[in-house]
């Protein structure tokens, strides 16, 4: 596991990667130990955001957290939320999991009751806008709707396998997901 910690107005404690090594071991079960997270840390009005990004194979799992208090903290609560996530969808992402990580799940539990990745910054126009790119893989809609989930979002773009045209889908402020796709013509 080779964790990649970026700051940006904030300064790392000393022993935060220590911390983060521990705090991380603990999804080894699920990624095995070839992955690699990335954990942002940014001061804003005095908060410290904490944001926790794993990508493995096609798959993003991000968390993100704010506290007034130790940094190591909020990266606990994002690792345990990165957890409820993959339990949450464990049926429909077990066969892109390490081959028994939900063997014994129980024994991975938060240690506390809880409830972006780094963007390349522009300026343009004086105004500040963030650039994301990522490679579109051929998906079906109900496997956007879950990687939407998961990076906690409320719209995923993609290439829908079926059709294989570029696709968005996105949370409706009445409940449910929708679909907006280009037509066929």
């Amino acid at each position: 596991m080779d964790i990649k910690i970026t700051a940006k107005n904030i300064a790392v404690p000393t022993d935060f990667s220590t911390h983060a090594e521990k705090k991380l071991a603990k999804l080894t079960r699920f990624f095995g130990e070839d992955f690699e997270p990335k954990i942002a840390l940014e001061g804003v009005h005095g908060k410290a955001i904490v944001e926790l990004t794993i990508a493995h194979e096609g798959l993003f799992f991000r968390a993100e957290e704010s506290t007034l208090g130790e940094k190591a903290d909020a990266l606990d609560v994002c690792a345990d939320k990165i957890i409820r996530q993959i339990r949450k969808n464990k049926t429909k992402i077990h066969k892109q999991l390490r081959e028994g990580a939900f063997e014994k799940i129980d024994e991975i539990a938060p240690d506390k009751d809880i409830e972006s990745m780094a963007d390349e910054t522009l300026l343009y126009d004086k105004n500040a806008v963030r650039v994301k790119t990522f490679d579109l893989r051929p998906t079906d809609v109900a496997d956007a709707i879950m990687q939407m989930n998961l990076l906690g979002h409320d719209f995923f773009m993609f290439q829908n396998a079926e059709t294989g045209l570029v696709s968005v889908v996105y949370k409706r402020l009445g409940g449910g997901y929708a679909l907006i796709q280009p037509s066929a013509e």
